[in-house]
């Protein structure tokens, strides 16, 4: 079901939802060494602080997951290009569990192909800031 615009809605929706989230992160899930890869790099950035040592690709999946699981504030974690689910059955395995996750699961678009998003990421410091200061971030849903 390529290029129905499916990406440029998902980019338009993570646009509109950064103030709300204190982290959206992009995982090109095409196969599970893409979503290794990408995994890779979301953990480097969550543990710029905390300089967890990080061996294999298993131990950041992990990482990743017990960050956002124990996140209060939203997040959004976007699985891209998952075209072909019997390549890549063990998906759940890079899905963290929630309180109250906004977690996509979406199909390809070859119409968005080769375009990088890049994750947006705020210590939980700014996330507040941001919060208070913008007026689409309230709580009244």
């Amino acid at each position: 079901m390529g290029g129905q615009g499916k990406s440029q809605v998902a980019l338009e929706y993570c646009r509109r939802s950064k103030p709300n989230c204190r982290g959206i992160f992009w995982i090109n899930a095409t196969s599970e060494t893409t979503a290794g890869r990408d995994i890779e790099r979301i953990a480097s950035e969550l543990n710029t602080q905390l300089k967890k040592v990080l061996d294999n690709v298993p131990s950041r999946i992990d990482f990743v997951k017990e960050i956002l699981e124990n996140w209060n504030e939203p997040w959004m974690l976007i699985f891209d290009n998952y075209d072909w689910p019997p390549s890549f059955r063990n998906i759940k395995d890079f899905m963290p569990l929630s309180k109250s996750p906004t977690l996509q699961r979406r199909y390809s678009s070859n119409s968005c192909r080769g375009q990088r998003f890049d994750s947006y990421y705020e210590p939980r410091s700014k996330c507040r800031e941001a919060r208070q200061s913008h007026p689409a971030a309230s709580n009244d849903r």
